[in-house]
């Protein structure tokens, strides 16, 4: 982290290091006073931490790009990097917030939509193979998004300042502006793993040249064969015959199933996927991509209960060459991007921090992810020692044998290496043995080791 930091003057890097551990040591709710109370701090003049973010002096892609180096240069398995990119909202209450506004909830019960006021945030994570077949999601761009103009302020600009103004605050827009901004600084192709938001030709249209996607489709979506033959005059055709549209062919028996193998929600399933390509569709134009179909997964709530399913899934390939069980396997990881933001908004505070200025407004989020992301790439770097030290569960936990340490996990051995030495040997000492069981119940002893070090949210 000091590394990333290096060009930066000494008094700021050093602050920025002080606000990443804080702000992952901080209890309660992740504020910058909190973060400022971690540190001892909270008798002394406090401008000079705001000032960091509003003047523009800690920039989060300076952390990013460090974990980003070095999680490419030890990366293996495919010669693709595969990318998980996502919006989320971070919520807010107070109305004056900068960038703050109405937004849809993903939450919403079928029957009517709900809106929630906040930032509307776009992420970008880097999927890190597992040796057990998974992934993990390292945090490498986080960008809180503009606004749309008001009626009354579009009124008043010019069009071409509008039309520049609606581009800027379009999510698809900014996800190709981060996605160019992460293509100058790989060092080989890379595959974005995306849900049905950006399955547009606002999106897919302008990806970076080294940069492919599997994008979730819709079910009615209109493709079409190549053109059996270029006319010699007028213009050339693009797309050729309609095929069956994605649910068709899922419920066209005369087209057989494969089954292909990969790795989701802690085991392999045994997944059956129907293809078809290479085709056209309009998101695309005139570059070919391939269909995959999967069949929905049965599951069981509990041992002996009816057999449910899950929806069928419908995927655009736009690499042809790009083998099935990849791009299957690849976009299964898509969902550590949602871990990501659970955890930011949980247990990191992301978005909880009470900032006014524009630049701090969009800054300290970013901030706080880019610690995360170093988090978790430390933990990756160090993994067997880590887990050689890691504290033992509680006993709730015994039993269930985790593939990973948790970002709780993480977050508890961070506070034991940073507060152990200041806590009193006789409180410390044999906080998490395992007491004999008695007959009647002990008198209440609250110990301050075991709360710190083995928080379980």
């Amino acid at each position: 982290m000091n590394t990333a930091l290096a060009s930066l003057p000494r008094a700021t890097a050093e602050r920025g290091v002080a606000h990443t551990q804080a702000m992952l040591l901080a209890l309660g709710r992740h504020t910058l006073t909190s973060c400022l109370t971690t540190q001892a701090r909270q008798h002394l003049d406090w401008s000079a931490d705001y000032r960091a973010y509003s003047s523009g002096r800690l920039d989060a892609n300076l952390l990013f790009g460090a974990v980003l180096e070095q999680a490419q240069a030890s990366y293996g398995g495919s010669t693709r990097v595969w990318l998980a990119l996502d919006d989320s909202t971070l919520r807010k209450s107070g109305r004056k917030v900068p960038l703050t506004a109405w937004r849809r909830d993903p939450l919403s019960p079928p029957f009517g939509v709900n809106f929630q006021w906040g930032h509307r945030v776009l992420q970008t994570s880097l999927l890190w193979p597992q040796p057990q077949g998974g992934a993990r999601g390292l945090p490498v761009a986080f960008e809180v998004l503009l606004n749309r103009p008001r009626p009354k302020q579009q009124a008043t600009l010019p069009p071409a300042d509008l039309r520049e103004a609606l581009r800027q605050a379009n999510v698809n827009e900014a996800a190709v502006r981060q996605l160019n901004r992460l293509a100058g600084k790989l060092a080989r192709p890379a595959v974005a793993a995306v849900d049905g938001r950006f399955a547009n030709k606002r999106f897919l249209r302008q990806l970076p040249k080294n940069v492919s996607a599997v994008a979730r489709l819709r079910k009615d979506a209109l493709l079409y064969r190549p053109p059996a033959e270029t006319a010699t005059t007028g213009r050339p055709r693009l797309y050729g015959a309609v095929v069956a549209r994605p649910e068709a062919l899922r419920l066209d028996e005369s087209q057989p199933w494969q089954t292909l193998n990969a790795y989701a929600a802690g085991k392999n399933h045994c997944f059956k996927i129907k293809t078809m390509g290479p085709l056209r569709s309009k998101l695309t134009g005139a570059a070919p991509g391939r269909l995959m179909l999967i069949a929905p997964l049965a599951y069981r709530l509990r041992a002996g209960s009816k057999l449910l399913y899950r929806q069928p899934a419908y995927l655009w390939i736009t690499d042809t060459e790009m083998s099935l069980q990849e791009a299957l396997q690849g976009y299964l990881w898509r969902w550590e991007v949602e871990v990501n933001f659970r955890d930011e908004k949980t247990l990191l505070g992301v978005g909880q921090p009470q900032v006014w200025h524009p630049q701090s407004v969009q800054r300290l989020p970013a901030w706080q992810a880019a610690g995360y992301s170093a988090m978790l790439w430390s933990s990756l770097s160090l993994a067997p020692d880590s887990e050689r030290a890691a504290l033992p569960p509680p006993k709730w936990r015994r039993k269930i044998k985790p593939l990973r340490p948790s970002t709780q996990c993480l977050i508890n051995r961070l506070r034991h290496d940073a507060w152990a030495s200041a806590i009193r040997p006789e409180s410390f000492r044999g906080f998490w043995t395992h007491p004999s069981a008695a007959q009647k119940p002990p008198k209440p002893h609250n110990s301050l080791a075991a709360a710190l070090f083995l928080a379980t949210g």
